[in-house]
């Protein structure tokens, strides 16, 4: 719930409950090491759900990480990472020494090759709902249903 000013001094509230307060918001993980992002964060609130596989991806050995931009709740391009975003992404990016980062302006980027990542897998797509667009544009079907 969100506050907001109300008549008299006092609070009103309002429901902002929004898909990442009813639905997961975890990166979620699918056979040949591949990892999609299901739910809506900045990039800081980015860190801790990647900490949260930072094991299973650097088990993972060589991957592709695809970044650069918000996701709507759809997966779709909302707005491409601000210079302090990128270098914060590249900044998490460190402690992943086997990742290969790409940075891409949107889901339909001609960088992002999910023909490869469906065969050969190993890829992280970080955008928020990543995970919703990818399943909903059956763009890894070997992997995900």
């Amino acid at each position: 719930m969100a506050c907001m000013p109300g008549m008299a001094g006092q609070a009103i509230t309002r429901s902002t409950q929004t898909k990442e307060s009813i639905m997961p918001d975890e990166i979620m993980s699918y056979p040949k090491n591949v990892f999609t992002n299901d739910g809506q964060s900045d990039v800081d609130g980015f860190a801790p759900k990647l900490g949260a596989v930072a094991a299973q991806i650097k088990a993972a050995g060589k991957i592709t990480v695809y970044y650069g931009f918000h996701g709507d709740d759809n997966g779709r391009l909302l707005v491409v990472f601000s210079a302090d975003e990128l270098e914060k992404s590249r900044d998490m990016a460190a402690g992943f020494p086997d990742a290969t980062l790409v940075q891409v302006n949107g889901p339909n980027d001609p960088k992002i090759d999910y023909a490869k990542h469906n065969k050969d897998g190993q890829a992280l797509f970080t955008w928020c709902d990543s995970d919703t667009y990818i399943k909903a544009n059956k763009l890894l079907p070997d992997i995900i249903p």
